[in-house]
């Protein structure tokens, strides 16, 4: 069991900065499917997509944002997943993760910030989250995911 300090760290996910060791706890964080995907992807150094990781005191990591810039657009970045630990949950970590990746999208020129993701129980959180980082629903594609699970697009648009 560890147990966890205030000092947290945020860094981008780069293997040469972060050693083996980091790599395989953020690794660990990211279920199979397209958030491994997204992070296999975040290592080659990609401008449609950059991770942060949160790392605790401990020096395990306790989250993890996918970010990037939507290719074919003018100026429109993604928030591509977030992840948190189970046991760091309703720590706040999620809503700093999002106003990180919200940050680094406008740091690159981004005019407008989507997200898309199931509108579903799994997901009631995350779009509540979103929500609450001033995210607007701006619409759903029916059955998307399976039946009866619509796709939703969120976008915030920086001030």
């Amino acid at each position: 069991m560890s147990t966890h300090t205030d000092a947290i760290r945020v860094v981008p996910l780069d293997p040469q900065a972060l050693g083996p060791d980091a790599i395989a706890s953020a690794r660990a964080l990211c279920p199979p499917g397209r958030p491994r995907e997204l992070f296999e992807r975040a290592l080659r150094d990609n401008p449609e997509c950059r991770g942060l990781a949160v790392f605790d005191g401990d020096g395990d990591a306790a989250g993890l944002v996918f970010v990037g810039l939507v290719a074919g657009t003018s100026g429109t970045g993604a928030v591509l997943w977030i992840g948190v630990r189970p046991d760091r949950r309703r720590h706040g970590i999620a809503r700093a993760l999002l106003a990180l990746a919200k940050a680094e999208l406008v740091a690159e020129h981004a005019r407008l910030v989507v997200a898309e993701l199931p509108d579903d129980e799994s997901t009631a959180s995350m779009l509540k989250l979103l929500a609450a980082a001033g995210f607007a629903r701006e619409g759903t594609v029916p059955d998307l995911y399976s039946d009866g699970v619509p796709l939703t697009l969120w976008r915030w648009t920086p001030s």
